[in-house]
């Protein structure tokens, strides 16, 4: 595919793909917090701000080539099996399991 250069007016130059993965308004309030940004802080910054290591998909960024597959793994769910029995029950309309 030769190189083409596609503009992204929206989003303040970032691309769908990219903003889709950018943290939600809590997440950059707690990076601000966090990192010292501006309330104006491009979207692009969240991004690079927010860590690998909670994030879900297959989408990592970084400023390295390849990323230590440590940093790539799924958050951990101790809580799972409670979720997915509470889960159950209201779908079957039962009273919750551990109210």
């Amino acid at each position: 595919m030769p190189a083409l250069e596609m503009a992204a007016p929206r989003y303040r130059g970032l691309h769908d793909v990219l903003r889709d993965a950018c943290p939600d308004a809590w997440g950059q309030m707690l990076l601000r917090r966090e990192h010292q940004l501006p309330q104006d802080a491009p979207p692009l910054q969240y991004l690079q701000k927010a860590g690998n290591a909670d994030r879900w998909g297959a989408l990592a960024v970084g400023s390295d080539v390849t990323i230590p597959k440590s940093n790539l793994n799924s958050p951990a769910l101790p809580q799972l099996d409670h979720i997915v029995e509470e889960l159950a029950a209201l779908s079957e309309r039962r009273p919750a399991i551990r109210a």
